[in-house]
Formats: C-alpha cells, sequence, structure tokens
C-alpha cells in the first residue's frame, strides 16, 4: 500500500523539479522576461547603487557587449579621420575580451588591469603590450574602456573628455562604461610592479 504513495511522492517530486529547471532556463535565457521580479528584491536605484539589479540578476554582466564595442568603433572611425590610429585598452581582461569579440575587425585589445590592481590575465604574456613594451608604445594614442582614470592620470599627456556609455532595459540602467582618449603615453614607469626581462 505505500508504493502508490511512494509514487506519488517521485511523480510530483519529479513535476516540480522540472518546473523549477524550465523557469531557471527560461530566467537564464530570457532574464528580461523576470526583471520586474528581480527589481523587486534589488530595490530601487540609488546615487550609491545605481545599478541594483546586478545584485540579484548576474546574467546582466552578460549584456551591453554590442552596444559598447559599437561605441568604441564610432571613437576608432573618429580618431582614423584625425590621421590617429590608437591602441585599444580596457582595465579588466574580461572587457579586453568582449571588446575583442564585438568590435569590427576584432582589434587587438589589451588589459592594463594589472596596474589598477586587478589580477595577473593571459594579457600581461602576450606580446608585445603596453606593459611589458612599453617603449613600442610610447607617444601613441590610446582608446581606454573602462578605465580608472584617476589610478592612470600620470601614464599619458592629455586626455580628451569622457563619454559615458549606458546600457539599458525596460528603462533600468543595467551596465555603464566610460570611454577616453588619451594621447602622448608616457609609460608606467615604477609603478608598473613587474619584473624585468
Amino acid at each position: 500500500s505505500s508504493l502508490p504513495w511512494y509514487r506519488r511522492l517521485a511523480r510530483g517530486g519529479a513535476i516540480a523539479v522540472g518546473g523549477l529547471g524550465l523557469l531557471l532556463s527560461v530566467a537564464l535565457h530570457e532574464p528580461i522576461q523576470i526583471q520586474p521580479m528581480l527589481l523587486s528584491i534589488a530595490g530601487p536605484a540609488t546615487t550609491e547603487r545605481p545599478m541594483p539589479i546586478r545584485r540579484v540578476d548576474p546574467t546582466s554582466r552578460l549584456r551591453g557587449w554590442r552596444l559598447l564595442a559599437a561605441e568604441v568603433d564610432r571613437a576608432r572611425a573618429e580618431l582614423r579621420a584625425r590621421g590617429l590610429e590608437p591602441v585599444l585598452a580596457t582595465e579588466r581582461w574580461t572587457q579586453a575580451a568582449e571588446l575583442r569579440f564585438y568590435c569590427v575587425g576584432h582589434p587587438p585589445v589589451h588589459c592594463l588591469g594589472v596596474m589598477l590592481g586587478d589580477r595577473d590575465s593571459q594579457y600581461d604574456l602576450w606580446r608585445p603590450n603596453p606593459i611589458a613594451d612599453e617603449a613600442d608604445y610610447r607617444g601613441r594614442t590610446f582608446l581606454l574602456a573602462g578605465m580608472e582614470l584617476d589610478r592612470l592620470e600620470y601614464a599619458f599627456d592629455a586626455y580628451e573628455p569622457r563619454r559615458i556609455v549606458s546600457y539599458h532595459e525596460n528603462g533600468q540602467l543595467i551596465a555603464e562604461w566610460t570611454i577616453v582618449v588619451a594621447h602622448g603615453f608616457r609609460g608606467f614607469g615604477e609603478k608598473k610592479g613587474i619584473k624585468p626581462d
């Protein structure tokens, strides 16, 4: 007599797990559909936390890269029209990978993260790069995306005004980056903290 009870429990458990799996699959593949629920959990945007959705939606970090790449491509085209071929650089290796993938022509993108306290990455090993091979880049114009510029002021002669790239979904700010053109690369000098060859 316990067999029918056990089968009902097993069937109910299988249906519940299947339904939960389906819900999670939809949430991961179509997060915009559940944004209202996530926003109610995350709370309202504040000055200190302008993108609260990022606290509860890990997939938000996967979106907006096409927009950023399009803005970087636009800035590259403007610089080329002025006779400059910029060096592309980001703060994090993940940003460098996304821009390399989404920018037109898949241009080289360097990661300066180790200069800003980020961990080492494969970008530090690929040569030439602006950290290990400063002389190859000295005097060049850089297009910096997603950088903490106050920590790099000493490395360039001049900066053009910052451009803010904001990615929204359903009226909510999901991601934001800064793009800056920096002229006259000076190098990192003693601040680079890497061992000489």
